[in-house]
């Protein structure tokens, strides 16, 4: 798991500095794709929604229960748990291309949070997975025109909107984590 985050931080280096001078337009673009081609197409149909869907306005930091519990369904969008390797990097990518690399550093270790809380539960339904969180993108990836992606989560809720290439939106955002301070080890702190 290091080493992806090692992987993910290099990119994000890439991706802020160097990218932005090599291309036009915003490397949240380059990394989703136009076509959103990371996706296979069974994958899409879950993931992506038009930029007016009302499925945008349908956010929350709470478990998949509470939300389920909010909006009467569950939350759309690919959970991590689904991708394959290749995707999950890119969908990090995506991650820390909008936040900064503190930023990017907590909402990995918040996601990572649910597998302390697994344990401390005694969980094994799945409900406490630190991939259960869900990835979404509403309109379609490109340099021109309007479109978004979305992760969330317990206690995560990251969402983007760019329009022409520029990230016009960025909330809204929330970061919280349960436990703040981990009672037990290995992780204890």
């Amino acid at each position: 798991r290091g080493a992806q985050y090692l992987l993910v931080l290099c990119l994000t280096v890439v991706l802020n500095f160097a990218l932005p001078r090599m291309m036009p337009g915003s490397p949240m673009v380059f990394l989703a794709g136009e076509d959103v081609g990371f996706l296979t197409p069974e994958q899409r149909a879950n993931t992506v929604f038009d930029i007016h869907s009302p499925e945008r306005l349908k956010w929350h930091y709470f478990p998949e229960r509470g939300f389920k519990q909010e909006y009467g369904h569950d939350r759309r969008g690919i959970m991590f748990k689904e991708m394959d390797p290749k995707q999950r990097h890119l969908a990090y990518a995506l991650m820390a291309s909008g936040l900064s690399q503190v930023g990017f550093i907590k909402a990995s270790t918040i996601m990572s949070i649910e597998e302390i809380v697994r344990v401390i539960e005694a969980d094994n339904t799945g409900h406490r997975d630190a991939e259960r969180f869900h990835f979404t993108i509403f309109g379609k990836p490109g340099p021109s025109g309007v479109w978004a992606w979305r992760v969330e989560g317990h206690h995560v809720a990251l969402n983007f909107t760019i329009r022409d290439g520029r990230v016009i939106s960025s909330s809204p955002t929330f970061f919280g984590a349960n436990p703040h301070e981990v009672p037990v080890a290995p992780h204890k702190g």
